[in-house]
């Protein structure tokens, strides 16, 4: 029924102006709990629709974009604007309103550090990467670090789903030598023992992570099963923490590279993007622990003493030029394309109109508790080669009523709604609806209301 309403919603002229129609309910409805449908519109090409669905019962709430009718993008935005920190998804949509900027619809995004607010996996705003994390390189209890589903929007409004990662390198030709390249295994992590190189933005703070200090474990405090952040929940992180300590505060010793941008009339200053960018070497610091402070106009290259072509990158690299290639690409390898914004999820769901949900445990890490239990649940689908668009939320824990879905319940709605491609994101007690004229929408599941959370995708104009 959601779908064939959608499509009639959808399909023709829509009004800009808001309006609500709500499904009639048979009485054989009406005796099972009562199937209801309601869909407002909410600009040309784009609308939202709530379902009351007596099977589950589910509540579902779903906002369908037409990107290129409607003139707008799906945007990432973090909390408070920085790479840290936690805002509830309806003050992060308040805030930016109140700067000048308009949204018509938010859901939450991606899972994220309960301590810190720090994104687990890659987050790109603004054609900006503010984290990054190579194949296998990206922390947390989160099992096998295998790319994990993402949902990108690239430079020409597209949205794409699915499992990505970031593929990065630096390369110089010392004098008198070949070309030299770099695996970069991270943008803008906590330092850890399976990264021996990375690289570090304004965004990180004023100076690169201290190798051995006694707060950087490394490891993300992460709630996959998307429980309440209650003492008991973290208290047993902190526990666990506490075993990985000695290993992932081992002082090591590293080299960094001081990088400023080559500047030209396309540079957007130090900030680093996708595809092929240049900068010139500033300084070389000698071996130590870090802690190099990152210039406002630079960043900074950190590679562990022990990397067998440091020798080779370093010398005589002090004013020569530094070439950086940032990709986005897929588990095979592919490249994706420049992306504008993107976030990370965990559960793959479909992938060019097949089921794949099944394989989220043994392809990304997740567990039975998480896969096949039903939670609350937050997605992003795409249709039409990613010019269709559909955010979507599903209550749970009993929250209105609703008792979530399972991975496999979520991927059969994403195929219902009309989805070729879907993905997971963080859900539970993060998971939060705001629409334009209503403000959230669906019931969160969390006893003292919506969570804070990491980063949202907005719904705004096209710039």
């Amino acid at each position: 029924m959601l779908a064939a309403v959608l499509a009639i919603a959808c399909g023709g002229c829509m009004p800009a102006r808001p309006t609500r129609v709500t499904a009639p309910m048979s009485s054989a409805q009406a005796v099972a709990g009562g199937d209801t449908l309601r869909t407002t519109a909410l600009a040309p090409g784009v609308v939202h629709v709530r379902h009351r669905d007596a099977a589950g019962p589910w509540t579902v709430h779903v906002v369908r974009v037409d990107v290129a009718r409607c003139g707008c993008a799906i945007d990432a935005r973090h909390a408070y604007d920085g790479l840290r920190g936690r805002e509830r998804t309806s003050d992060l949509v308040a805030r930016r309103m109140a700067a000048g900027d308009t949204a018509l619809a938010a859901i939450n995004a991606a899972f994220f550090d309960l301590r810190t607010g720090d994104a687990v996996d890659d987050e790109v705003i603004d054609g900006e990467w503010w984290r990054g994390h190579a194949a296998g390189r990206t922390p947390g209890p989160l099992g096998p670090a295998g790319p994990r589903a993402h949902v990108a929007t690239l430079a020409d409004g597209r949205v794409v789903t699915g499992r990505m990662t970031m593929r990065a390198t630096a390369s110089v030709t010392p004098t008198g030598a070949a070309r030299t390249v770099l695996a970069i295994d991270a943008i803008n992590p906590q330092r850890r023992a399976a990264l021996a190189v990375a690289l570090y933005t304004p965004r990180f703070g004023a100076r690169t992570p201290v190798a051995g200090a006694a707060t950087d474990s490394g490891r993300m405090q992460l709630d996959p099963d998307d429980g309440p952040p209650t003492p008991a929940r973290l208290a047993a992180q902190a526990r666990r923490d506490s075993l990985r300590l000695a290993t992932d505060t081992v002082r090591r010793t590293v080299v960094e590279v001081t990088l400023a941008p080559v500047r030209t009339p396309t540079d957007r200053a130090a900030r680093v993007v996708g595809g092929v960018t240049t900068w010139t070497v500033v300084a070389v610091a000698p071996p130590g622990a870090g802690g190099t402070p990152i210039p406002a106009g630079g960043i900074v290259l950190s590679v562990r003493d022990e990397v067998p072509a440091l020798t080779t990158f370093v010398a005589g690299a002090t004013g020569r030029t530094i070439t950086l290639d940032v990709r986005l690409v897929t588990a095979e390898g592919r490249d994706v394309g420049v992306p504008h914004a993107l976030v990370g999820g965990f559960g793959e769901l479909l992938a060019r109109g097949r089921d794949v949900s099944a394989l989220a445990d043994a392809r990304e890490g997740t567990r039975a508790s998480f896969s096949v239990a039903r939670h609350p649940r937050t997605a992003v689908g795409t249709a039409d080669g990613g010019r269709v668009v559909y955010l979507v939320t599903v209550d749970g824990r009993g929250a209105g009523g609703s008792v979530g879905m399972s991975l496999a319940e979520l991927a059969l709605l994403m195929r219902r709604l009309g989805a070729t491609d879907a993905a997971n994101l963080d859900g539970g007690g993060s998971t939060t609806m705001w629409v334009r004229g209503s403000g959230v929408t669906n019931v969160p599941s969390d006893p003292t209301g919506e969570r804070t959370i990491a980063n949202a995708l907005l719904v705004v104009p096209r710039r």
